[in-house]
């Protein structure tokens, strides 16, 4: 299980939100690459469909 933290724009604006996401492997290049096309949702959406966990932790301390 591999965990990577990116960060992309909100589903509204241009704020940005941290985003976490549990995979088998490692991410690659084009994924990291299309994750940052994405904005919030729609990366929740994708990762249900790659079978990854996907949480927003921008709100964590």
């Amino acid at each position: 299980m591999t965990q990577t933290i990116v960060e992309i724009k909100s589903n509204f604006g241009n704020d940005k939100v941290k985003m976490k996401i549990f995979s088998q492997n490692a991410l690659s290049k084009i994924d990291i690459d299309y994750i940052h096309t994405l904005r919030r949702d729609e990366l929740i959406k994708y990762g249900r469909v790659r079978g990854w966990t996907v949480l927003d932790i921008t709100e964590w301390a």
